[in-house]
């Protein structure tokens, strides 16, 4: 599955909700990863996003 990844994934969750795409699995947290979700645009195609966890210094990860 193809992962993007965003600033907020509860704001673009929000966004994309009201653009008529379908949350699959709300917002999560993945522990030293960061907040993930799932969802399917209007076409049917199912993607996941995620706001990566930060480290000391700013950066983001995905583990």
């Amino acid at each position: 599955m193809t992962y993007l990844a965003v600033e907020n994934a509860d704001e673009s969750c929000r966004q994309i909700a009201e653009l008529c795409g379908v949350i699959i699995e709300e917002p999560f947290n993945v522990p030293s990863v960061g907040r993930m979700a799932i969802l399917q645009d209007s076409t049917g195609a199912v993607f996941g996003l995620g706001t990566p966890e930060k480290e000391q210094g700013g950066c983001g990860r995905y583990s």
